[in-house]
Formats: C-alpha cells, sequence, structure tokens
C-alpha cells in the first residue's frame, strides 16, 4: 500500500484539545500520530467535526489551527494550517526519541 503523505509520521499518545470556533469548552483528545504536517485523533465521545479548528497539544506547548481532512468513527485525521514546532529551532523530526508512546 501507497503511503501518500508528505511527512514522516510519529506514533504518540498524547493530550489534545480541540475548541471550536466561537466555543469556550474544549474537547479533550488524543492525538495518536503526528507530523510536521498533521495529526490523527481519537475522541472518546463521537462527534461531528467540520471544517477548521483549533486543536492544542500541550507536550509541544503550542496551539495550531488545522482543518478536517477524514473522519471514521471517533478517529480523525487533521491537516495543520501553519506549522508546528515544539520549541525555537526544534521540528517534529528532531524530537521523534522524545515523544511518548
Amino acid at each position: 500500500m501507497h503511503d501518500r503523505r508528505s511527512s514522516k509520521r510519529l506514533p504518540s499518545i498524547l493530550e489534545g484539545r480541540i475548541t471550536l470556533d466561537g466555543e469556550m469548552t474544549k474537547i479533550i483528545c488524543t492525538v495518536r500520530n503526528l507530523s510536521v504536517t498533521g495529526a490523527r485523533i481519537w475522541i472518546p465521545e463521537a462527534i461531528d467535526l467540520s471544517g477548521e479548528f483549533n486543536l492544542e497539544i500541550p507536550w509541544t506547548g503550542q496551539t495550531v489551527r488545522v482543518r478536517l481532512a477524514w473522519s471514521k468513527g471517533q478517529t480523525h485525521g487533521l491537516m495543520f494550517l501553519a506549522d508546528l514546532h515544539p520549541e525555537p529551532n526544534t521540528t517534529i523530526d528532531s524530537l521523534s526519541g522524545d515523544l511518548p508512546h
């Protein structure tokens, strides 16, 4: 099977928080894999996501704007609309040994 992704994915089990536009409540999710261009998340309760929203990943200390790429049940693929850099001058690839599993 051919992988169409443009960047390397790193498996993870990271806490994530989704904030939908105009909403104050954060939806807790698990970031199951992460790359510089996107993420795959899992949400414990079925929820209808669409369009663009914010994803906070406390481990990286960053909130990034994302676009929903696909959904299958409680699992969703997200495309980052801005670069994700956990710390200045650091890339996701350089942290591959540090990601919690």
